[in-house]
């Protein structure tokens, strides 16, 4: 998923840094954070959750966007407290044009935090 979603953005003119885990786009992170204008991330991942990634990252760059990609449906997601409603989210399986919609989205969100961005559900 994440090497048909890096093709994707890539062919959309979205330059791509791609991490094989969450230690690893920890570490990319630190060296160009202010560089990168959104994460994409797994909702549930081995090391450290989505959610905790995201607030690591933004220790970093406090108005980082973020956009959250699960197999979990949002209904399943949101009232387990894994995310807020309101959050940029996109549902496995998603084509081409559901993820550069949301992504789209998600890059016009207000910065510095993911309220007020319920227009990316």
């Amino acid at each position: 998923m994440r090497e048909a979603t890096r093709r994707i953005l890539s062919r959309h003119e979205h330059t791509v840094v791609s991490a094989a885990s969450a230690a690893e786009a920890l570490d990319v992170f630190s060296e160009i954070g202010p560089a990168v204008g959104l994460l994409v991330t797994d909702v549930v991942m081995p090391e450290m959750s989505g959610k905790e990634l995201a607030e690591r990252m933004r220790e970093i760059h406090p108005s980082l966007r973020v956009l959250y990609i699960s197999g979990y449906t949002d209904d399943i997601v949101s009232p387990h407290g894994v995310l807020e409603p309101g959050i940029p989210f996109l549902q496995k399986p998603f084509d081409a044009r559901a993820l550069l919609t949301r992504v789209q989205q998600a890059l016009a969100a207000p910065t510095g935090g993911e309220a007020g961005s319920a227009q990316a559900r």
